[in-house]
Parts: C-alpha cells; sequence; structure tokens
C-alpha cells in the first residue's frame, strides 16, 4: 500500500482500499438462464473475459507449464463458442479464476442456489 506524506494526503486514490474480490456463478441449466457465468464485482461479461484471454499466457497453477489460450483450442471461432462450450463443458470457472488472477484480483465461486 502506498505511502502518503504530507503534500499527497489530500489525494488519496480510494482504490488502494478497495477489495479486489469477484464472486461468480456458472449456470449451467437452459432452464435457469444459462449456460452462462455471471460475475459479480467487476463490470466484465464472460464473453469479454474469454476474448481478453484469447492469444495470452495463461498458468492454472495446476503444475502443468503455462500455455498459451486461443479459441480454436476449443474448435472454436470466438468468444461466444468458446465461453458456451467452457460452460457446458464445465471448465468455464478455471477460466474466470486465470482471468482474475492476471487482473490482479481473486475470483470466489458461489453457490447458484445461494
Amino acid at each position: 500500500m502506498p505511502k502518503f506524506y504530507r503534500q499527497n494526503k489530500k489525494r488519496i486514490d480510494p482504490r488502494y482500499f478497495l477489495s479486489e474480490n469477484i464472486t461468480y456463478r456458472v449456470i449451467e441449466d437452459e432452464d435457469d438462464g444459462g449456460p452462462t457465468v455471471q460475475i459479480d464485482g467487476v463490470e466484465t461479461t464472460f464473453v469479454q473475459m474469454v476474448e481478453d484471454l484469447n492469444d495470452t499466457v495463461i498458468d492454472f497453477d495446476d503444475g502443468d507449464p503455462p500455455e498459451v489460450f486461443q479459441y480454436s483450442d476449443l474448435s472454436a471461432d470466438g468468444p461466444e463458442e468458446a465461453a458456451e462450450f467452457m460452460v457446458k463443458n464445465g471448465i468455464a470457472g478455471y477460466y474466470v479464476e486465470a482471468w482474475a488472477r492476471q487482473n490482479e484480483m481473486q475470483a470466489t465461486k458461489k453457490d447458484i442456489y445461494a
């Protein structure tokens, strides 16, 4: 956390004191509005997250070496198809958490019925 000396005390940036946590819910059932991922705490959608991750190196912290993510890895032509594939195959949460780590945040999964 930065130190604020006398000349800078009036310019305190409140962003330094916010909790950088986001929560997400993976909704697979079409009756509940799925397949999608609901994200709270940040102004983005799961499709935008997937688009941000395209052509970037992702480390899932699973012991495997980091890898470059591309839509074509999921046989998808764009972020919408990739996002739908991730939700349907149960891997969407890993990508939300990877996006959060790359943006110096922490992602927490919430139960859909909570």
